[in-house]
């Protein structure tokens, strides 16, 4: 194989990944509408390999799950002051 005919070739990811689009303006919401490619926040506590990373780094689901509440309330606090 030639170095053109690697050159030219698309690797599989190239093929199927999909075209950017611009970003949309945010809108004044309470909540963001959950987005179809990403996981929710408590699909990935469940997932085995977040579960090892905060065991080892010594985080509980508990410490995530009140610091994750005390930033969700901070944003509102300054959501509400502007």
């Amino acid at each position: 194989m030639t170095a053109r005919a690697v050159q030219s070739k698309k690797s599989s990811a190239a093929k199927t990944a999909r075209p950017v689009s611009k970003a949309k303006p945010r809108r004044a919401q309470a909540t963001d509408i959950p987005s179809m490619d990403e996981p929710t926040l408590l699909e990935m506590l469940r997932d085995p390999i977040m579960q090892r990373l905060m065991t080892s780094d010594g985080i509980t689901r508990t410490q995530l799950m009140a610091l994750v509440a005390a930033a969700r309330n901070r944003m509102q606090s300054d959501r509400h002051t502007l």
